[in-house]
């Protein structure tokens, strides 16, 4: 006759109910950000259950995870790059009526020939420094992080071409027909569901002109710029520009140079090879890449402006000789001044400019770099100055406080000199 257990259930019964209850727990508790592994050790001479190893690896992810805003409507981005004919390259070149021809090779420009060799590798080309917003977003397309899911998103990217869009109208009379534009961008997007997260402060874009472009503080048709930066929502976003401004929102990224690696090598062989209106120069980095001292004659050339990019301490990568006007400049001080540099300084200054290069630089967006370049250290920057303001949020406190003041210290000279160790 069969046994029936009427009040007990065997053991084997109630290890697996205690098993399946414990790795129920367990996955109840999982989240998106970790991936689990258990171990069970069993012993049936000891207690059924000697081990239970719950071990957590963090998504490499967490907390960087990027949006983009891919419904823009297409007349701020796309639109420019296929009615390229109608945009000025703004450059000083020869034979270039508009800007088709830069846009090549995903806004890198055409190739530059090697023919006399002096170049190390093939990853030379004509960038117009004013297509940063098309390089930039080239790259985010490529970014590791993205994420389709705003919601999981620590900050929104847009892909807005504003250089592009105030280059339209920058010289029409009409102020009103210079900020439709811009109006319409921040309308569209304070519209979308996303900007209620953080009103905005989570949003940022990248701009190939100067901010101060973007930053028309009257309405007089005789001043420069659009007013895109002094709109109310405007105001809670953050901008990358190859020059920043006085107000915090704006930040400085480094101009495009016409050196794009596409792999780490190239990096290391240039490393062992060797005019503007603004503050700001593309040839400040055109001299990095050559590993030139640079000799700076006002702070908001480089020290105040690329803060993410450069060390604090100027004195061990550049000269720097402060010059309020030209009446400050005696003859031959100039001169005096570099002969008077030691040789031991200037090697050691050559040694850290050549150690900048690879953050200097923007990487080919169809190929990827094991070291950081100029991109990555922008979006890193980017999370952290919104991670800053979500903690302030989380504490709450207000998250304007500070995020678009005026800050007159980038843009004038300090009162003390640092002197040169």
């Amino acid at each position: 006759m069969e046994k029936v257990h009427t009040g007990k259930c065997p053991q084997e019964v109630w290890f697996g109910i205690l098993i399946s209850f414990a790795l129920c727990f367990v996955l109840f508790s999982f989240d998106h950000s970790t991936s689990l592994s258990v171990d069970v050790v069993v012993n049936e001479k000891e207690n059924p259950i000697r081990v239970l190893n719950i071990s957590r690896t963090k998504d490499p992810c967490s907390d960087r995870y990027i949006y983009i805003h891919d419904s823009l409507p297409a007349r701020f981005n796309d639109e420019f790059i296929n009615n390229c004919e109608s945009l000025s390259a703004g450059t000083s070149m020869t034979n270039v009526p508009n800007m088709c021809p830069h846009l090549v090779n995903l806004g890198l420009g055409p190739k530059i020939n090697n023919s006399d060799g002096v170049l190390s590798n093939a990853s030379w080309f004509v960038t117009n420094p004013y297509l940063l917003e098309v390089i930039f977003h080239n790259r985010m397309k490529k970014y590791e992080c993205l994420t389709r899911n705003s919601t999981l998103a620590s900050a929104i990217y847009v892909p807005f071409y504003p250089s592009m869009d105030v280059g339209v109208h920058l010289w029409d009379s009409n102020i009103e027909i210079r900020d439709s534009s811009a109006k319409e961008f921040v309308k569209w997007l304070s519209g979308q569901p996303e900007w209620t997260k953080m009103w905005g402060r989570d949003h940022f874009f990248a701009s190939g002109r100067i901010s101060w472009d973007f930053r028309r503080e009257r309405d007089n048709s005789s001043n420069w710029g659009s007013k895109l930066r002094f709109l109310p929502e405007s105001l809670n976003m953050t901008m990358l520009s190859i020059e920043g401004s006085r107000w915090k929102n704006d930040i400085a990224i480094p101009y495009p140079t016409n050196f794009h690696p596409s792999n780490d090598s190239e990096v290391v062989q240039w490393q062992d090879k060797p005019a503007g209106d603004s503050f700001t120069r593309r040839s400040t980095f055109d001299a990095f890449l050559a590993g030139c001292i640079p000799v700076f004659f006002h702070p908001a050339t480089a020290y105040t402006q690329y803060l993410w990019y450069l060390p604090k301490n100027h004195s061990k990568y550049s000269v720097y000789i402060p010059v309020r006007d030209v009446t400050d400049l005696k003859e031959g001080s100039i001169e005096k001044i570099l002969l008077g540099i030691s040789k031991d300084r200037e090697l050691a200054m050559r040694e850290e400019v050549i150690k900048l290069i690879p953050k200097l630089v923007y990487a080919d967006p169809r190929s990827r770099l094991e070291t950081e370049d100029a991109f990555d250290i922008a979006v890193q920057g980017i999370l952290e100055r919104i991670g800053n303001v979500s903690k302030e949020i989380r504490e709450g406190r207000d998250p304007s406080i500070g995020f678009a003041d005026e800050d007159n210290s980038k843009v004038t000279f300090p009162k003390t000199i640092e002197k040169p160790t």
